[in-house]
């Protein structure tokens, strides 16, 4: 793992427990609305949504560097065609 993610494991571990917090809550929230996606065309499950901050590009790539090399390369073999 890179030195920058392993020196802040304990952040980041406490971060994906937040992050699960707030998925929790936000499935909550949707059903008490009956939001729920069913892949339609006209909605966000068709957007293309590109809103990062610093700390979920951090948080992402401390996810990537937990997996295996071939793991990584299965997942990304797609990407750039």
């Amino acid at each position: 793992m890179d030195n920058k993610f392993q020196h802040n494991q304990k952040f980041f571990s406490k971060l994906n427990l937040l992050y699960g917090d707030m998925d929790r809550a936000w499935e909550k929230a949707a059903a008490a609305y009956g939001f729920k996606c069913t892949g339609c065309a006209e909605s966000c499950c068709e957007t293309e949504f590109y809103h990062y901050t610093y700390i979920e590009k951090d948080y992402l790539l401390w996810g990537m560097n937990t997996l295996d090399h071939g793991t990584i390369s299965r997942c990304c073999s797609g990407l750039n065609r």
